[in-house]
């Protein structure tokens, strides 16, 4: 069995002194005795393990201070305390929770079917109290087709200010019914 691990690389670019961090979900097999070292990476970044978060599949920065992962079979989203690696789930029953986006203090949860909307506040009370959000406790703001087959979805805002999810095709090869596509 694998292990999906978050792995950040950090490097300052001099020019201007901007500074950034990028995320990545390597899968590196086992989680024990897991060498960083395995992962090759441009001069200038480093990479080393930051936490171990079950089923991560794709990585945001949330409020200050924090991460927000989502996963696919796990059903969970979790929230990732950057300063001490606290990994805590953050809600739990969804349907393949794999895109997560933060945007004006709102975590946006994508799965299949709906594009979910909480207060960065709530979640944090999740993490303060241990309980994991449902649906229940979020805004559904829109509806998504719910075919499984490459279902699950990637979301991230883009400078225009708007949120874009990934869709994917509902088959390898296949014609819709109905289409001509």
């Amino acid at each position: 069995l694998g292990c999906k691990l978050v792995l950040l690389a950090t490097a300052v670019l001099a020019m201007g002194w901007l500074g950034f961090v990028l995320h990545r979900v390597v899968n590196l097999g086992s989680c024990r005795g897991i060498a960083a070292s395995r992962v090759s990476v441009p001069p200038g970044f480093t990479v080393s393990v930051f936490a171990h978060v079950k089923g991560a599949r794709s990585i945001t920065h949330a409020a200050p201070g924090w991460l927000a992962v989502g996963s696919r079979q796990a059903g969970n989203v979790y929230a990732v305390e950057i300063a001490t690696q606290r990994v805590s789930v953050v809600f739990a029953g969804g349907d393949q929770p794999n895109g997560v986006a933060y945007r004006d203090e709102l975590l946006y949860i994508v799965e299949v079917g709906a594009v979910l909307r909480v207060p960065w506040s709530k979640v944090q009370g999740s993490v303060d109290f241990g309980r994991p959000l449902s649906h229940q406790d979020c805004e559904k703001i829109a509806d998504l087709p719910t075919e499984r087959h490459h279902g699950w979805r990637y979301a991230g805002f883009a400078p225009d200010g708007r949120l874009y999810v990934a869709i994917g095709a509902p088959c390898n090869i296949c014609l819709r019914e109905g289409t001509n596509k």
